[in-house]
């Protein structure tokens, strides 16, 4: 099974940071269906105010 790199993702579609919404694909099966994988950290822009960490 082939594994596509944020570089391969970026050459294939026109989509950027904050709007690029994958990092990694895993476990292609042509045709049928990907693994997508996106690192997320607490700083991602979604998550601001949506969480509130406790001591």
């Amino acid at each position: 099974m082939k594994t596509v790199d944020i570089k391969e993702i970026q050459n294939l579609i026109p989509h950027r940071y904050p709007m690029l919404l994958v990092d990694r694909l895993e476990n292609i099966v042509e045709g049928e269906s990907a693994t997508g994988i996106k690192n997320v950290t607490m700083n991602e822009w979604f998550f601001k105010g949506t969480f509130q960490i406790t001591p």
